[in-house]
C-alpha cells in the first residue's frame, strides 16, 4: 500500500530540521523556513553521514549472519525523516514563492495598465474641460447684472418716465430727489437747488449700487433736468471721485440741456440765469465731449429747445417734441427709450433724431 507523505505541519515548521547542523553536529533551529532552506543547500551545515552506535555484531560460530534493514535501522530514520521535512518545506516554499511572484506581477500589470489609462484619458479631460469652461464664458456673460441708474427730469423726481420693460431685464436703481422748477404748482423747488440735491442723491445711489455688485454693469440714464444731474455725477466716475470702477459704467442722455455746442446750458454762458431765490433759472454750463473712456451717447429729437436750443424753432419745438422721447409714435406705438435705453449703442456722440410726430399715452385709446 503506497502512503503519501504528509505535508509539514505548523508544528514540524516549529521543530527541529533534523537534516541542518552546523559543523559542531549541533541541530541548527530556525522559524524562518528560508534561512532554513539556504541553510539545507550549504554542505557546512549538511548532516555528516550516520554513525553506528555501537560497533557491529560478528556472527558466531553456526550463528547466520544479523543485518538491519535501512527502513528499521535507528540511526539513518532520524536523517530520513529529516530529508523528508525539508523537501516538502523547499516544495512548499517555492510554490509560496511563485505566487507571491505571480501576485506581484499581476499587480505591476494593473498599474501599468491603470497608467496607460490615465494617459490616455488626460488628454480627452482637457478637451472636454476647456470646452465646457469656454461653453461656460459667454453664458456667464450673457447672465450678468446690469444695473440702470435712473434720473427722471422735471416734475418727475421719482422717475416715472421710464417703464421697467425698456430694461430688458435689468435692475432700476431710481435716484428720487425734488426735480422742481420755480413757479410749477407741484415742483416749486428752485432748479439749481433742485439739481444740488439730486447730484448728492445720485452720488449715493451709484455707490451703493456698485458696491452691492461690483462685477455688474451700470447705465446711467438722464432725461432733461434728469441730464443735468447725470452729466455731473458721470464727471466724479470719470474723474475717479467716487471710487468705483469707470469702466463698468456707460450713460445714456436724453434731452441734455448740456449737450456741447447745442444745449440751453451750452449756448448760455455758465452761471447765468436768476439763481436761487430769485427762481434758480441758471446756466450749468456745457457738457463734456468726453468723459475718460466712459462709453455714452446723448439722444436730441430735432427743434427741442432743451439740447437744440440754437435754432428759431425752439421755442416751438420744446412743446412739440420734447416729450417725444417716451411717447409711443402713432405709427409703430413705440418709442425713443423704449428702442434705445437697453440696446447697447454707445456712440460717445451726440446723435440728432429728426421730429417725431407722438403723442401722450392719454391719447393712445383715441
Amino acid at each position: 500500500m503506497h502512503l503519501r507523505r504528509p505535508r509539514p505541519s505548523l508544528v514540524t515548521h516549529m521543530a527541529v530540521c533534523p537534516s541542518c547542523f552546523k559543523p559542531d553536529n549541533t541541530p541548527l533551529t530556525s522559524k524562518n523556513w528560508l534561512w532554513c532552506r539556504i541553510s539545507a543547500q550549504n554542505p557546512l551545515y549538511r548532516r555528516p553521514p550516520p554513525r553506528p552506535s555501537t560497533p557491529p555484531k560478528t556472527a558466531q560460530p553456526g550463528q547466520p549472519p544479523t543485518t538491519s534493514h535501512p527502513s528499521t535501522s535507528t540511526s539513518t530514520a532520524p536523517a530520513y525523516l529529516g530529508a523528508t521535512r525539508c523537501a516538502a518545506r523547499q516544495d512548499t516554499q517555492r510554490e509560496e514563492t511563485r505566487d507571491l511572484t505571480q501576485r506581484n506581477q499581476y499587480r505591476r500589470d494593473d498599474k501599468v495598465k491603470k497608467r496607460r489609462r490615465v494617459a490616455t484619458a488626460s488628454p480627452v479631460v482637457a478637451v472636454l474641460v476647456a470646452g465646457l469652461l469656454g461653453a461656460m464664458a459667454p453664458m456667464a456673460q450673457a447672465q450678468q447684472d446690469h444695473y440702470y441708474i435712473l434720473i427722471g427730469g422735471t416734475c418727475d423726481g421719482n422717475a416715472t418716465v421710464y417703464n421697467p420693460a425698456w430694461l430688458r431685464g435689468g435692475i432700476s436703481r431710481v435716484v428720487h430727489y425734488p426735480a422742481g422748477a420755480a413757479g410749477l404748482p407741484s415742483c416749486n423747488t428752485p432748479m439749481d437747488q433742485s439739481v444740488a440735491q439730486g447730484y448728492e442723491e445720485a452720488q449715493r445711489v451709484v455707490r451703493v449700487a456698485y458696491f452691492e455688485n461690483p462685477g455688474a454693469l451700470f447705465t446711467i440714464v438722464g432725461y432733461s433736468q434728469g441730464a443735468v444731474v447725470a452729466n455731473k455725477v458721470l464727471n466724479d466716475i470719470a474723474d475717479g471721485n467716487l471710487g468705483v470702477n469707470k469702466s463698468r459704467f456707460t450713460a445714456k442722455f436724453y434731452a441734455d440741456p448740456m449737450r456741447p455746442g447745442k444745449g440751453v446750458s451750452a449756448v448760455i454762458p455758465a452761471g447765468l440765469g436768476a439763481p436761487s431765490p430769485y427762481g434758480g433759472y441758471v446756466s450749468f454750463g456745457p457738457g463734456r465731449t468726453q468723459f475718460n473712456g466712459i462709453p455714452f451717447i446723448r439722444y436730441c429729437i430735432e427743434t427741442d429747445g432743451v439740447c437744440d436750443f440754437d435754432v428759431p424753432e425752439a421755442a416751438g419745438g420744446y412743446f412739440a417734441q420734447h416729450q417725444c422721447y417716451q411717447w409711443t409714435r402713432p405709427t409703430d406705438r413705440r418709442s425713443i427709450m423704449g428702442d434705445t435705453i437697453a440696446d447697447g449703442v454707445y456712440t460717445s456722440a451726440s446723435q440728432q433724431l429728426p421730429r417725431q410726430n407722438c403723442h401722450s399715452p392719454a391719447l393712445s385709446t383715441w
